[in-house]
């Protein structure tokens, strides 16, 4: 199985080292820059693209008290990197399936308010009651990835490391554009197995609301 210091030490490999890590915590530069990097260099990632095997589906958590305009305030989904799409829960639809007139779509805008504690917190602000959320979930698994974002995984990861540790700023650009490469073809592999969902029309109570913010309801392809 794949594991994270897996994904490192492929990483090492490309920037030319013989050096591997065993573990995040050991001492020495390798370990130190994959340390800083490899999370936010993951989260970026799979923030690119609506990577299959990062789609997860859930009703979503009603807090109460939504700030005007909106009727509904719901919690955020836990491990939440992208909301993709917020769609009622009476008329869930498949991916590919054309959505009908209304669609049970509807627009949403991502805020913060005081939590009970009274910490800020994220929330879901929507006119939809019983709402669920698609969105792309914060997947740490290696092993759950898909071949394509494990390759651009590795090569992102060696291009955000290598100028902390070779200090070469030539084969660190050669190295970003390589990951650029490989994160363009892993995302145009992705989106071919993946059909969007996509509206046939825009309900009138959507482009009413234009003026509260981007709007987002579809899941990008």
């Amino acid at each position: 199985m794949t594991t994270p210091v897996d994904i490192c030490n492929r990483a090492l490999s490309l920037i030319g080292g013989r050096a591997t890590i065993a573990t995040f915590a050991e001492p020495g530069v390798e370990a130190l820059q994959c340390r800083l990097h490899y999370e936010a260099t993951r989260q970026s990632l799979l923030r690119r693209h609506p990577w299959g095997f990062a789609r997860a589906q859930v009703a979503l958590a009603e807090l109460g008290n939504p700030p005007a305009p909106w009727r509904h305030q719901y919690a955020m989904p836990g491990r939440c990197l992208r909301l993709r799409f917020v769609m009622s829960a009476a008329a869930p639809v498949c991916p590919g399936m054309a959505v009908p007139s209304g669609g049970g779509f509807g627009n949403y805008q991502i805020g913060t308010t005081a939590g009970t504690d009274p910490h800020p917190v994220t929330v879901i602000l929507t006119d939809i009651p019983n709402a669920m959320a698609v969105y792309t979930a914060d997947i740490e698994d290696p092993g759950l990835w898909d071949a394509g974002f494990t390759t651009a995984m590795v090569h992102a990861l060696a291009a955000a490391i290598c100028q902390g540790i070779t200090g070469d700023k030539g084969l660190s650009q050669a190295l970003t554009q390589m990951a650029q490469l490989t994160v363009n073809t892993a995302m145009a592999s992705s989106a071919n197995e993946s059909p969007s969902i996509r509206p046939t029309h825009t309900p009138d109570w959507i482009a009413a609301r234009n003026g509260y913010g981007d709007i987002t309801p579809l899941e990008a392809s």
